[in-house]
């Protein structure tokens, strides 16, 4: 550094913890978010179904409501790339459960979707980071199970 001092590692660590909380904070409330985009468009989607049934399909609050659906599901998709990028951002270490699996899900996906004959170091990526997480999900059941054995031994 400019100024002769050194961090410390547990300085490191510290201010990659910091970051991984607030990046765990941004991706609770995009999910909030995100749910509520939902149920708008969920109760939305009913008004239209109602319409149709009656239908009023070329009607000018039709349009007005598959307008808006349509909007409402491009905020979605834009939260959920935006918390796939926040959820990259973070340690392995420092997922929850839930985010490893959709991770490992989306992993998978990807690691079908690549030829391992074409691209072998994107196939070699994917597959190691795809280990990783199932490696981490592994120790979290184990460390569940074994919470699980000593709260029913009690």
């Amino acid at each position: 550094m400019a100024n002769g001092k050194h961090i410390s590692e547990d300085e490191i660590k510290y201010i990659v913890d910091v970051e991984s909380a607030k990046a765990q904070q941004e991706i609770r409330k995009i999910e909030k978010a995100t749910g509520d985009l939902r149920a708008e468009n969920k109760r939305r989607l009913d008004q239209m179904i109602k319409l149709e049934a009656a239908g009023k399909k070329e009607s000018q609050q039709y349009k007005d409501l598959k307008k808006r659906y349509n909007e409402v599901n491009r905020e979605i998709k834009s939260n959920v790339e935006q918390i796939g990028r926040l959820t990259n951002g973070i340690k392995t270490n420092d997922l929850t459960m839930n985010q490893l699996k959709k991770q490992a899900k989306q992993l998978q996906k990807q690691l079908d979707d690549t030829s391992k004959s074409l691209h072998p170091e994107t196939y070699k990526q994917l597959e190691t980071r795809l280990a990783e997480v199932n490696g981490r999900m592994a120790i979290l059941h184990g460390t569940a199970n074994s919470l699980k054995g000593n709260v029913s031994s009690t």
